[in-house]
This record gives structure tokens, C-alpha cells and sequence, in this order.
């Protein structure tokens, strides 16, 4: 007479937690050059803007855009609303 093994025990479901939908503002461009400095458009100028890219890339959404302004890399980024 064979004998089995009781079957495995089974791991308790991981409860679902629903995660409020983030909604994202209106693009704008930033530029970011060799030395990762991030320059934003403000009053006819490209002015110093307070986050780097990686910074961005936590928080917002952030897409490169093919056309580059002298050796400066463009990205449109859309921040979250609150």
C-alpha cells in the first residue's frame, strides 16, 4: 500500500491594494546638456531648472524628443497635479 503526502500548504493571497489613478498637467520642454543641467523656457530665456532629469523621471512623466538644441537634449515632461 502506497502512502502520499499530505498536498502543500498554500500562502495566504496577497491582499489588493487599488492605487489612486496620478493625472498629469500640461507638457513642457526641458533641456539638459553634457554636464546633466536642466534648463526650462521662462520669459523668453532658457533659465536653470530646480530638478534633474533623474529627479523628474521619479515623479513625472518624462519623454525625449528626437530634435536636440545645439548639443542639448530635449524632454517633454508632464508633472503630476495634486
Amino acid at each position: 500500500m502506497r502512502t502520499f503526502a499530505p498536498p502543500p500548504a498554500r500562502k495566504a493571497p496577497i491582499p489588493y491594494e487599488r492605487v489612486e489613478p496620478v493625472v498629469f498637467g500640461d507638457p513642457f520642454i526641458v533641456l539638459e546638456d553634457e554636464k546633466k543641467d536642466t534648463f526650462i523656457y521662462e520669459g523668453g530665456a532658457w533659465v536653470p531648472y530646480s530638478a534633474s532629469m533623474a529627479e523628474c523621471r521619479k515623479t513625472c512623466q518624462v519623454k525625449e524628443l528626437p530634435q536636440r538644441v545645439g548639443r542639448k537634449i530635449r524632454y517633454e515632461v508632464r508633472a503630476p497635479i495634486e
